[in-house]
């Protein structure tokens, strides 16, 4: 070696320079010591040799490569490894059929030697590279070091790809199956630690036959893999299998590959079930932390009637950890099919449509009979639960990144996507592929002339950007999958609160039925748990809200961008565009009728004031809601738009609640243009809607539910003054003598609302009452066990519908009294004024007459039943009207509840709930009004004598005023009563036939008449 290094030396081209004998040996010992170097950093890549000598602690084993160390020896140069005679070293190496013979290795039992001898003596062509690959990582420091292992992966590489290019060159028998061994090492055995990247490096530079050839079986193997009943959550290698195929996909010329496999979609026939268990991303999908056999045990929360609270939460917190790692691999695989080429994007979009059209029965109410065979045995042929949370979350991740506020891509959703009879087909035009089953669309059809309809087809721009589809494939899958998991999981949560209550009443029996009671409980509690652990994942709820958050904002955008928002006005009806009513006939229903359902079971189920009210969605409903709400022209159903005052609901601080977020939804709601001046509008229209909504199907209770909400939103909005401008604007149309303005009909059926929630509630205390004295008495004891269990179902019945209408009629009459505070006029024109006297004569004459009694209950907050409340309330309402003469002459006109005594009995209740001396001072001054009206009534009436029968009001049996004549029905009546009849009834109230006021006819010789005999009487009274 020496003299090797006094050639390199004499052949230096600055050997001129080194006149004297040391510096050359300097120059000749650096020189060695640099081979050296090289040598030692190429033999731990590579473990080979060309000495025996070169065996060190460091290398432990290295074969030997004899052929180039013989013709090294030829040539008499140094005998070290270089990066130029690697590439013939590499040659020899992988040309080997038995490398252990030419092993040179210590000696030793130690694991880490036996692991460096198996990868030295490594016969597989490719798992030998990949070996070498993943020790190049391993060479890092100084640039030398890193600048060698630079050079050997790249001859890796292209010794890799030219081994499965020319395998019969390397004695490769069986080139698929020696590739899937080495590509299943990279995923499966840790101790390998062979990088993925060597297989991405070779993957693109091999041909499309060779890629073919190699991956084809991986993808084979994988999907039987997938099939394997070990195939679960807890399993390690279920995400093992998982994150190959992440890194499968998302090679660009890989991915095309698994779309033309056979088992990317099920076999046909096609079911919704078979889109689970027999495609591949089926398979993928289906994992989830809810049984696929509930009875199977271990179970993950085995057990569960013993668990406790922290216990249940422990195991939750693991299994959302595990689905929340799992749904990101499953996101990264998603997004690489859809970037690889356009055909597997339009692939992979055609499967997840044909798993939402293939399963659209689990969207029919039938499905959710059951809840427990709905969630376990999937009634029917449609996939389950945990596949479609687990299909929703992943399009929830692809679709919100672009959802957020003020984003470029929303504007980019084309409203016209589902519009049917596009021209062209989807794959050569870029059409359409999300049908939505053809479901219900938002609004109704304009009618608008025809050129208007092609206009709006020619804005129909294909091909359609991938944000559109992604957009609407989102919205099908929560349509599909999350919108009947709620409505599931609701009744499943009812279902398992009574059997918790059972649970706690057997517990301590020994009865062996009562023990396999338990075991069906543990049952039904496992699968809550399961489902609630995977569904009330927060990461899937926060994505899931904002992509609501931007659907929101995207169809607020179309209307306030095609619409002149200059005519906006404070409590004026927002105007909307004929070119987008064209365009909004044809997005889905089900899109707005998912955030309905959304916004109901996040505040039902998970309500977090920090989790909501920090989110820009918050703005971005207030939004949509005051554009949308006030108008059937924007949605047509009446239900889903009462239902959608609950994001309203969502995003005000609850009644008495305390929270730092407080102070920004309240800047929300006063700096909101838009909803100061069309919200408050757009709630009274809604309340007044629902009542004429025409459905005979919907009940009193659905319709007190839909009011709920908007009664809470009104409450919290009353003292904004930029709402209540808006209520001054509504109060001034209700002077107007044209058709009944929406105010003026809020007004009527809030009061209506009164009536009707005080009956019921008061109705079904007094059976509380009743039932209470019962077992009070003895006459309890003598009734028989059936008997008794009536009266206990009764007195449930009676309780519950006497609780609820309590709360819904404080609520009703506490907004009375705030509008009779901040705008009286309404209330006291001669449409309301009777109305209102009487109503409050009543519900007074009953919380302080004689029959208050009979609503003493033993427990009034069981009951939310505040008789002092209410009292306060409805005198409160007397005195802020009491400064009007029509109103307190209306009070005494009451027949029915008005008595001398009335406002007497209400003045010593007061002082007894100790009351403020000022409103008992107000409520006796009003009382002295009333008594002096009273007493000019008795004189009218004395003095008005026998009235000719014609003068009298049909409906009323009151003298007439200005009296009109209906069209149809042709029956004269007083100008008030009609018109306070058209307030709920837009009909002839004899006929039945539609009216309006505009048609109605003055009769002017009666009312002349009336006035001529008004003029005869005694002091022209």
């Amino acid at each position: 070696n020496m003299a090797a290094s006094e050639d390199a030396i004499n052949n230096n081209l600055f050997e001129g320079l080194l006149s004297s004998p040391e510096a050359r040996r300097a120059l000749r010992e650096i020189y060695e010591r640099e081979h050296v170097y090289c040598s030692s950093v190429l033999q731990r890549i590579f473990l080979t040799t060309l000495v025996s000598e070169d065996v060190t602690p460091a290398s432990n084993h290295l074969v030997q490569l004899h052929q180039l160390t013989s013709d090294m020896q030829s040539t008499d140069t140094m005998k070290c490894l270089s990066i130029e005679i690697m590439e013939q070293a590499l040659l020899e190496r992988l040309q080997m059929s038995q490398p252990q013979e030419c092993l040179l290795s210590k000696k030793g039992k130690d694991t880490h030697l036996l692991y460096s001898k198996q990868q030295a003596t490594e016969k597989s062509a490719i798992r030998y590279l990949s070996f070498c690959y993943a020790r190049t990582m391993l060479e890092q420091g100084d640039a030398r070091k890193v600048a060698l292992a630079d050079r050997s992966r790249k001859l890796i590489i292209n010794y890799a790809v030219t081994c499965i290019s020319t395998s019969e060159m390397f004695s490769i028998a069986n080139l698929e199956s020696e590739f899937v061994m080495a590509f299943h090492s990279a995923f499966v055995n840790d101790a390998s630690q062979v990088p993925v990247d060597f297989f991405a490096q070779v993957i693109a530079q091999l041909d499309e036959a060779f890629l073919q050839r190699l991956f084809v079986p991986i993808f084979q193997q994988l999907y039987h893999a997938m099939g394997d009943p070990n195939f679960q959550l807890n399993s390690k290698q279920t995400f093992t299998i998982a994150k190959t195929v992440e890194f499968l996909t998302n090679q660009p010329r890989v991915a095309p590959l698994l779309v033309k496999m056979p088992f990317w979609f099920p076999p046909q026939p096609f079911s919704g079930k078979l889109f689970e268990t027999a495609s591949f991303m089926g398979r993928l999908m289906s994992i989830s932390c809810c049984p696929a056999n509930p009875l199977k045990r271990p179970m993950l929360f085995d057990n569960a009637v013993q668990l406790s609270k922290d216990s249940v939460g422990v195991i939750t917190g693991t299994l959302q950890g595990k689905m929340q790692s799992y749904v990101d691999v499953l996101v990264k695989i998603v997004r690489g099919l859809f970037r690889a080429d356009q055909t597997t994007k339009l692939k992979m979009i055609e499967w997840i449509v044909g798993c939402c059209d293939y399963n659209a029965s689990r969207t029919k109410m039938s499905e959710f009979l059951d809840p427990i065979t709905s969630l376990v045995t999937n009634v029917g042929n449609s996939a389950s639960d945990g596949f479609f949370m687990n299909l929703t979350w992943v399009m929830a991740r692809l679709t919100a990144p672009f959802c957020g506020s003020n984003s470029l891509n929303l504007k980019k959703i084309d409203p016209l996507y589902c519009m049917p009879n596009q021209p062209g087909s989807d794959e050569e035009c870029g059409g359409r592929l999300v049908t939505f089953n053809e479901q219900v669309k938002m609004s109704k059809p304009p009618q608008f002339k025809e050129t208007a309809y092609n206009a709006m087809e020619q804005d129909v721009s294909l091909p359609f950007h991938f944000t559109t589809h992604c957009f609407y494939l989102a919205h099908y899958c929560f349509n599909v999958g999350l919108i009947p998991i709620l409505r599931r999981y609701e009744r499943l949560a009812h279902v398992t609160r009574r059997i918790q209550v059972v649970v706690q009443r057997i517990q301590m029996s020994n009865d062996p039925a009562y023990r396999r009671a338990l075991e069906g409980a543990g049952v039904h509690l496992n699968l809550m748990y399961c489902l609630k652990a995977h569904l009330m994942q927060p990461q899937f709820i926060d994505t899931v809200m904002v992509v609501y958050g931007g659907t929101a904002e995207w169809l607020g955008h179309l209307v306030l961008e095609s619409s002149n928002t200059e005519l906006m006005a404070a409590g004026k009806e927002f105007p909307v565009a004929d070119t987008m009513l064209l365009k909004l006939q044809h997005i889905p229903e089900a899109i707005v009728g998912g955030l309905a359902n959304f916004a109901q079971f996040v505040k039902k189920f998970y309500f977090d004031e920090a989790t909501f009210n920090s989110r820009e969605c918050a703005y971005q409903f207030v939004t949509f809601i005051s554009v949308f709400l006030g108008s059937n022209k924007l949605i047509s159903n009446p239900h889903l738009r009462a239902e959608l005052v609950e994001l309203l609901s969502l995003i005000i601080p609850p009644e008495g609640s305390v929270h730092k977020f407080h102070a920004a939804i309240s800047d929300l709601f006063h700096s909101h243009e838009i909803a100061s001046k069309l919200l408050i509008r757009v709630l009274l229209q809604l309340f007044v809607d629902i009542e004429n909504s025409g459905d005979n199907e919907i009940n009193i209770s659905f319709k007190f539910n839909y009011r709920q909400p908007i009664y809470d939103v009104l409450n919290y909005l009353w003292p904004f003054p930029e709402y209540l401008e808006s209520i001054n604007v509504l109060c001034k149309e209700s002077d107007t003598e044209t058709e009944p303005p929406v105010f003026l009909k809020f007004l009527n059926l809030l009061v209506d609302d009164s009536t009707l929630l005080l009956d019921m509630a008061f109705e079904n205390l007094a059976k509380v009452r009743q039932i209470e004295l019962e077992k009070e008495s003895g006459s309890w004891n003598n009734l028989s066990p059936q008997e008794k269990q009536e009266q206990e179902g009764k007195l449930m019945e009676a309780s519950h519908i006497a609780k609820i209408t309590n709360l819904l009629a404080r609520k009703t009459i506490r907004t009375l009294s705030f509008l009779t505070a901040s705008t009286p006029g309404p209330f006291i024109t001669g449409t309301m004024v009777d109305k209102m006297a009487s109503t409050l004569n009543y519900y007074l004459a009953q919380l302080v007459g004689p029959k208050q009694k009979e609503l003493k209950v033993a427990d009034f907050e069981k009951y939310s039943f505040r008789p002092d409340k209410l009292v306060s309330d409805i005198v409160t309402v007397y005195i802020n009207l009491s400064f009007n003469q029509s109103f307190c002459d209306a009070v005494p006109r009451d027949g029915r509840s008005y008595s001398a005594e009335l406002f007497p009995q209400t003045v010593h209740v007061l002082k007894v709930l100790n009351k403020p001396a000022v409103m008992i001072m107000q409520l006796q001054q009003f009382a002295v009004k009333v008594e002096e009206a009273a007493s000019k009534l008795k004189n009218m009436e004395t003095a008005m004598g026998d009235v000719p029968e014609e003068f009298f009001d049909p409906i009323l049996g009151t003298v007439m005023n200005d009296p009109v004549t209906l069209p149809n029905s042709q029956v004269t009546l007083d100008r008030t009563t009609i018109v306070r009849h058209l307030l709920s009834d837009a009909t002839d109230p004899f006929t039945r036939v539609p009216l309006t006021m505009d048609q109605v006819i003055p009769n002017v010789e009666l009312k002349r008449r009336i006035e001529t005999w008004r003029n005869n009487l005694p002091n022209n009274n």
